[in-house]
């Protein structure tokens, strides 16, 4: 029965994510109408190269500050990032 119960609980937490996801979503597609384009386009620009920085500072903390910065090193924190 723990099994069923973790379960449903799971399967709320999803549901409850897809209807915030589908919120936000509709948040946005207004916030969009309203705004001129160029406007939208440099905000979501900027949330997206602070995400991209958040995202890659983590990775380098995790996988160690000391390394250096070559591209093989640039290219698998990007693919990390990507996924």
């Amino acid at each position: 029965m723990k099994r069923q119960v973790g379960n449903k609980s799971r399967q709320r937490t999803h549901c409850s994510q897809v209807l915030l996801t589908r919120a936000l979503s509709a948040v946005i597609h207004a916030l969009a109408r309203q705004i001129h384009p160029s406007v939208f386009q440099e905000i979501v620009r900027d949330r997206g190269t602070e995400q991209w920085r958040l995202a890659a500072s983590e990775w380098w903390l995790r996988h160690g500050t000391l390394r250096r910065c070559d591209t093989r090193a640039c290219v698998q924190c990007l693919k990390a990032i990507g996924r």
